[in-house]
Order: structure tokens, then C-alpha cells, then sequence
């Protein structure tokens, strides 16, 4: 069963602690869930498109209208993405540093800084300052007088663009060719000033004094996984206990398996030449040989979706959660290259009622899913609406939704045979009300279009 997806639906899950208000406000975590024990990216792009999220091989969905802290899924066209004045400045820190700065005073700096304050969770997210302010400026230094005075001779910068003009025609220019000559000269000008893109700033040349790399390891596979998997665990085991204060004996290599290695995606190749396959990865970010953090991806047919980051805390100072973020658009981009439809960077879940979690919203060409319709809405527009109420339709009336599926569109696996749902339900000597409700829920909630790519309930 190669071309299918199969899942287990648990049904509605209430009163788990909220990870983001701590059970402070009325009302606790609400989640529909389901195991996959093996699914397609098709099938998992699918979902995700209907509010669905992966932690291992668990898939959630959060009841928005009945959770403390709605989770609204939120993208961002990578191809329309630029940097913002926040972001490009980090970029240019964290060039500086590797191409340029000393590494262990800065290093040093960030260990000592940090020696006598604690580390807090959204510091990921941030950018922070490397080096103190600059003086103030002396007092006692008078500054020098602006030039009220007006240039009554003329404009000196079109008395040089004429005397250029001369020079060219001179040299037998004719009024065509200094024309065009000037466009040139004005193009080349407009060209460098061009604002730098996420690429540039991770170009670094031969004589850089640090050395920056990423690795793609594909994490599913056990076979090319194995020899990464103790310095991964030991990175995740600092980040664990630093950032998120757990206990280090409550961390396992078990847990670390099953919450951010194992995968129900299966590998396959994507169309077009393009240089990866779909499937479960680690990007890996190495710095002088030392591995320093981890971004957990999976790479679907159309989209990168991100599902963890952790990172080696001593290594705060480099911003790395902003730096991550910035690294996968530039990964979704660079498949782009080789197919045409690939554009989308998920980012998870947008959290508006938890103010540490609005920072996705920093990155432009982002959108929100409308819990409702299940329809892309930019965010900007929907925040004023999220500020008035926490949960929020963002789609119009006249919008339309995407399509809801039926059980007549639905296929089940029992004792290892795929067939519709209705001829099971025939076959059932006790037909259960609950059970059917139970189906018709599930159909609802994943869409047609997951279902359309072959996706088997287990029945028992």
C-alpha cells in the first residue's frame, strides 16, 4: 500500500494544560487527534490546509471556538517575502560575525551576559544587540553650521552632467548614444542600491574568519539518520532544559524519537530536477565544526512546513530563531528553482491571544487560514480582527469554502482490505449511530481533498 495513507482518528481531545497561557485563562487546550502510521506528503499537505499539525507521527488539530488559545495556521509566500528593517539588520550581524567578527569574544560576551539572567523561551525569535551603545556625543564639541546660503550659479549637478555631455560629444557622441549611455550608467546605479535579498547575506567569501554550513539530513531514514542522532539529542537535551526549564532526567532519547525524528511521511521524488526529495528532514546548522542547532522540516509538493527548532543556548547571541526562520524561506526558494509551484513556507500556528508567538507575524506575504472556510487571508488585515476577539472568521459571506467531504468519498482499511465506507457500513451486523457520527466528523475535518489521495480510516 505504497500510494496510501493510514490513520487512526482518536476524536476530540479536552482539559490538556495550554503550553502558551498555562491554564491561566478560562477554558483549557481543546484538540481533535489522530495517529498516522503512514501517510503521503499529498495527503499531508492536504491537511494541514484544513488546520491539521504533525508532532512525530501524532496529527492535531486545535478546536479553535473551544480552545484557550486559538492556533491559527499561517504561511508566507516565499517567492513575495522581503526583508524587513529588523530582520535585514540581523542578517547583517550575523554575516559580520561569521565573515568577520572574533568568535569566542563574542561567545564569551553572550556567556557572560547571560551568566546572571535567565533565558527566555521567545529570545529565539528576537534580534538581539551584539555590542553596547556608542558613546554620547560630547557636549562641548560644537557642531558645524548648515550652509543657508543658495548656489545662484546654477545647479553644480547639472553643470556636471553638461560638462560630461561636452566631453562625449566631443569625441563625436551623437545625442542618441550619450542618451543611452546615461540610462546605462542610471541602471548600474539603481541595480546596486537594490536592497539585499536573504541569499546575499549567507555568501561568504574564502577568507572569512568562521565557517557557516547547513546540512539536510533526511531524519526518517534510519540508515542515513543513525550517525547524527547522539549530537542532535545532546543539542535538544541543552535546549530542553535551558529554554523550556525541563528536567534533564524527564528527557529521553525515546521522546527525542518519537517527538521530532519519527515521521509518517514517506520519501518520494518530487517532479521537475529538482536537488531534494518530499519527505521528513533535519536542516542542520554547523559552525566551525560544532553543530549548534536543528530546524525539523518536512518538504511536501508544493510547500516547506516547519515543525521544530533547537538550537545550543550559548549560542543565543546569533539570533538563531530569526536566522532559521530566514534560512527555510531561502530553502523553499531554492527549490523553486527546479518546480515552478513550490512557493509556500508554513510556519506552524499563529498564536494572536500569546504575545510571545506574534513574531511570525513579522515576515511579509503571510497569510492566515480562515478556521471557517478554510480560505488564505493576509495577516495583516486579520490582526485588528483577532484584537477584538481571539477567535474570529475572517472570510466574507459571500466567500467560498473549501470542500468538505462526505463519507460516500470516504475509504476504510479492516483486516488489511481497503474498501468504501458505505459497503463496510453494509457489512456491519451492529451498526453503531456513534460511529457513524464519529466518521462524519472525521470526513468534515480532514476535507475532501485529503481523501481524494487515498486516505484509509482504520476501522476494527
Amino acid at each position: 500500500m505504497d500510494d496510501y495513507s493510514i490513520v487512526e482518528y482518536f476524536g476530540p481531545s479536552n482539559g490538556s494544560n495550554c503550553g502558551y497561557c498555562k491554564g491561566s485563562e478560562e477554558g483549557t487546550r481543546a484538540t481533535h487527534g489522530m495517529w498516522a502510521h503512514e501517510m503521503t506528503v499529498q495527503v499531508y499537505e492536504a491537511i494541514i490546509d484544513f488546520g491539521w499539525r504533525r508532532s512525530g507521527k501524532y496529527c492535531y488539530k486545535p478546536t479553535l471556538p473551544e480552545t484557550c488559545c486559538p492556533q491559527y495556521t499561517i504561511k508566507c509566500d516565499a517567492l513575495a517575502n522581503t526583508l524587513t528593517r529588523g530582520q535585514r539588520k540581523c542578517l547583517k550581524r550575523f554575516h559580520n560575525i561569521i565573515e568577520n567578527g572574533d568568535f569566542k569574544k563574542a561567545l564569551e560576551r553572550s556567556l557572560s551576559g547571560n551568566r546572571n539572567s535567565s533565558t527566555d523561551a521567545s529570545e529565539s525569535a528576537k534580534c538581539t544587540r551584539l555590542v553596547d551603545e556608542s558613546p554620547e556625543t560630547p557636549t562641548n564639541i560644537q557642531k558645524p553650521e548648515k550652509n543657508t546660503q543658495k548656489d545662484k550659479s546654477g545647479k553644480k549637478r547639472f553643470k556636471r552632467y553638461m560638462r560630461k555631455v561636452e566631453k562625449l560629444r566631443n569625441l563625436n557622441w551623437s545625442d542618441d548614444q550619450i542618451e543611452k549611455h546615461f540610462h546605462l550608467k542610471k541602471d548600474a546605479k539603481l541595480l546596486k542600491q537594490k536592497p539585499k535579498e536573504v541569499e546575499d547575506f549567507f555568501r561568504f567569501s574564502d577568507s572569512a574568519k568562521n565557517k557557516f554550513e547547513t546540512k539536510l539530513v533526511a531524519s526518517a531514514d534510519p540508515q542515513t539518520y543513525a550517525e547524527h542522532s547522539k549530537a542532535e539529542f545532546e543539542v535538544y537535551k541543552l535546549y530542553q532544559t535551558t529554554i523550556h526549564k525541563e528536567k534533564e532526567k524527564e528527557i529521553s532519547m525515546k521522546q527525542f524519537d518519537r517527538f521530532l525524528v519519527h515521521s509518517p511521511l514517506k520519501y518520494s521524488k518530487l517532479n521537475g530536477n529538482s536537488p531534494v526529495d518530499a519527505g521528513s528532514f533535519h536542516q542542520q546548522y554547523w559552525l566551525n565544526g560544532e553543530l549548534i542547532a536543528v530546524g525539523v522540516v518536512d518538504i511536501l509538493e508544493t510547500c516547506l512546513s516547519s515543525v521544530y527548532f533547537f538550537y545550543n543556548p550559548k549560542f543565543n547571541f546569533l539570533s538563531l530563531g530569526r536566522i532559521s526562520a530566514l534560512q527555510e524561506i531561502m530553502l523553499t526558494r531554492s527549490i523553486h528553482k527546479s518546480i515552478d509551484t513550490f512557493q509556500y513556507y508554513y510556519m506552524g500556528y499563529y498564536i494572536h491571544s500569546c504575545p510571545k508567538m506574534r513574531y511570525k507575524a513579522e515576515y511579509s506575504a503571510s497569510s492566515l487560514l480562515c478556521p471557517e472556510t478554510y480560505t488564505w487571508h493576509p495577516v495583516e488585515l486579520i490582526k485588528p480582527l483577532l484584537d477584538k476577539s481571539k477567535y474570529s472568521r475572517f472570510a466574507d459571506k459571500d466567500t467560498k469554502s473549501a470542500e468538505f467531504a462526505a463519507v460516500k468519498d470516504l475509504w476504510v482499511l479492516k483486516d488489511y482490505t481497503a474498501m468504501p465506507y458505505l459497503i463496510y457500513r453494509q457489512n456491519q451486523e451492529h451498526k453503531s449511530r456513534e460511529k457513524d457520527r464519529e466518521v462524519i466528523e472525521f470526513c468534515q475535518l480532514v476535507g475532501k481533498r485529503a481523501l481524494a489521495n487515498d486516505l484509509l480510516l482504520v476501522r476494527n
